[in-house]
């Protein structure tokens, strides 16, 4: 379980790694598939439904829009299993006690602050 909550950090990684890179090499790169690519992050239809159903209020609010409602009506995955409700009508807002208001920082904090839970996150999870 340790192996995949790291596996799901790489994965979070690798996709701020692809935003850096991107910033980067803007000028050099002719589009996303160049930059993902070497970062095997080819599949952006599946990326993009992934990250759909992950959102937090928290991601809403400091990518889109930071005055977002707590009911949104984004539906999306419980990422705690142990609970009976599997998803949520609205995109969930985290709070964490050690998180710094960066994305990259909040996912390394979410996934350490539940590292010790097995049934946190959707990677390789049937319901």
């Amino acid at each position: 379980t340790k192996l995949i909550l790291l596996d799901s950090l790489l994965q979070e990684m690798r996709a701020v790694l692809a935003v850096i890179l991107g910033s980067i090499a803007g000028s050099i790169a002719q589009n996303c598939s160049e930059v993902l690519a070497p970062l095997q992050l080819n599949d952006s239809a599946a990326m993009v439904a992934h990250a759909t159903h992950s959102l937090t209020l928290n991601m809403i609010r400091h990518y889109f829009n930071p005055d977002t409602e707590v009911e949104n009506g984004i539906a999306t995955v419980n990422l705690d299993r142990r609970e009976e409700n599997h998803l949520h009508e609205h995109a969930q807002l985290i709070s964490l006690e050690n998180s710094l208001d960066h994305p990259a920082f909040f996912a390394l904090d979410c996934l350490l602050s539940n590292l010790d839970n097995k049934k946190y996150g959707i990677k390789n999870a049937n319901f």
